[in-house]
């Protein structure tokens, strides 16, 4: 099974290079929760992580998010 290659968009928000998932970290009455925007358009408040798995909206979101995927291989690869 693939694992997620995340790539910080901004402060609390992720996406993973390979499928597409958004991530979304937010806090609520104290406490952290995780949002995932997974590529099959659902969206799971969820204390697991979703498996890394490709869905009918992947190649948008990669494609939306691009240039920070790049950038952030780039970085890896240093």
């Amino acid at each position: 099974m693939a694992r997620h290659r995340w790539v910080k968009l901004r402060l609390h928000v992720y996406i993973c290079g390979q499928c597409g998932t958004g991530k979304v970290n937010a806090e609520r009455g104290g406490e952290w929760v995780a949002t995932y925007h997974c590529p099959d358009g659902k969206a799971v408040e969820s204390s697991h992580v979703p498996p890394c798995e490709r869905g009918v909206k992947t190649a948008a979101y990669i494609e939306k998010y691009q240039d920070e995927i790049a950038m952030a291989e780039e970085d890896r690869a240093r």
